[in-house]
């Protein structure tokens, strides 16, 4: 038969499936969800004993968490930003998100005109909702 074939001016031919180009966008999407993704800053301060309370609510992951000390240090992640830094953080995730939630965290100690005077400041730069993260007694 292959006789035949290579007399006819048929020549056998095997064709192999080239998967590189699939691997290739496999490997962009992957580093498109990785770059996308949603990462939460967590502020970074030791020794912060959060009000306890009965409820717990869902963390919304576009949220912008702020722990507020006792000593009236507001902390995004592990940057200390004061009351004064609040709006321009706000403003500035609200470019790429139509919306933004603000929680609080706090110590017990906290006085409660520092938060606020802190939750203020997020509603004046447009924060959809501002709330108060306490630890649950499960």
């Amino acid at each position: 038969m292959a006789d035949f074939r290579s007399q006819a001016g048929f020549e056998e031919d095997e064709e192999d499936i080239d998967i590189s180009p699939l691997i290739d966008c496999v490997f962009i999407l992957l580093i498109f969800f990785i770059v996308t993704a949603v990462f939460n800053e967590k502020p970074d301060v030791e020794g912060l004993s959060k009000v306890k309370t009965a409820t717990i609510n869902k963390l919304d992951p576009y949220s912008i968490i702020l722990a507020v000390t006792p000593e009236g240090t507001i902390v995004h992640g592990k940057d200390a930003i004061g009351l004064g830094g609040i709006q321009p953080l706000v403003r500035r995730k609200l470019q790429k998100k139509d919306y933004i939630d603000v929680i609080l965290q706090f110590d017990a100690n906290t006085p409660a005109d520092l938060l606020v005077r802190a939750q203020g400041e997020a509603v004046l730069a447009g924060a959809r909702k501002v709330t108060y993260a306490t630890e649950s007694e499960s």
